[in-house]
């Protein structure tokens, strides 16, 4: 389902690149629509903005986790071990995906 870094290439293997396309964002916009419910229920209110304390720590966890801001390659690996590392590392997570989940 994914086209990599080269959509010319995928197109001549017989990919049909722009329904792929297509399919991948509307499964992201469905998993951050749940995200958005599971933080909502946690909270038990909708604020337009509650959303944006978690940009700058999820760059991060991408960046540390080894993915290249320039393009190139990275591992799924690198990038979970990162946020579940800096879970670890939060003063008063007395569970380690505790804050990487976001539940208390």
């Amino acid at each position: 389902m994914f086209i990599g870094d080269n959509a010319e290439v995928a197109r001549v293997m017989g990919i049909n690149v722009e329904a792929t396309r297509i399919k991948l964002f509307t499964v992201m916009g469905v998993i951050a629509a749940f995200a958005g419910l599971l933080l909502t229920l946690e909270i038990n209110v909708f604020y337009p903005t509650q959303g944006g304390g978690f940009l700058l720590p999820a760059m991060a966890s991408v960046f540390v986790g080894g993915t290249s801001i320039a393009g190139g390659l990275g591992s799924i690996v690198g990038t979970f071990s990162a946020p579940t590392s800096s879970a670890r590392w939060k003063p008063g997570s007395s569970r380690p995906l505790s804050a990487v989940i976001g539940f208390k």
